[in-house]
């Protein structure tokens, strides 16, 4: 299966959790922990490798923002802010002893995820911005072991297919 086939899947998976389930520590598809505060569903991709190399794919979304194989912690702001009724997605991956917190600000939405020495596990949340701000910002927290990438975007055609 082609990368864009896989994360079009975890996208659809992650809608379909969506539909079913909120944030209120609900378990997601894949024992993945939910974000707090706004409905999400974090979906493993079937690609594997053990080195963080470049920007994960969006499956066909165009990234507005991203960065590559980055160590620590950093702030990204979105371009034009959050929407309301927005899907915004977020693909990221890690690798090294530790976890990557991932935090929409302002909306409150937050989740974290185990990353582990030697195994890259790719993975996408998508997220429904419940207010318009334009200060939007995706923050990473990570350990300095942890090398971790991202792409975020606006994933329209989630919102269609949920509908």
């Amino acid at each position: 299966m082609t990368r864009a086939k896989t994360w079009g899947t975890a996208v659809s998976a992650a809608v379909l959790a969506l539909a079913g389930c909120g944030a209120e520590g609900a378990s997601q598809p894949g024992g993945q922990p939910a974000a707090s505060g706004v409905p999400a569903a974090v979906e493993p991709a079937g690609n594997k490798h053990t080195a963080v190399v470049g920007v994960p794919s969006l499956g066909g979304g165009e990234a507005l923002v991203s960065g590559a194989a980055r160590k620590g912690s950093a702030e990204y702001p979105i371009p034009g802010g959050l929407r309301a009724g927005g899907m915004l997605a977020v693909a990221f991956e890690c690798e090294g002893a530790g976890k990557l917190v991932v935090d929409v600000v302002p909306a409150g939405a937050s989740f974290s995820v185990p990353c582990e020495k030697g195994k890259v596990a790719p993975l996408m949340n998508v997220i429904e911005v419940d207010r318009t701000d334009p200060a939007g910002m995706l923050r990473f927290t990570a350990g300095s072991g942890v090398t971790w990438a991202f792409a975020a975007g606006w994933d329209n055609s989630s919102r269609e297919r949920a509908s």
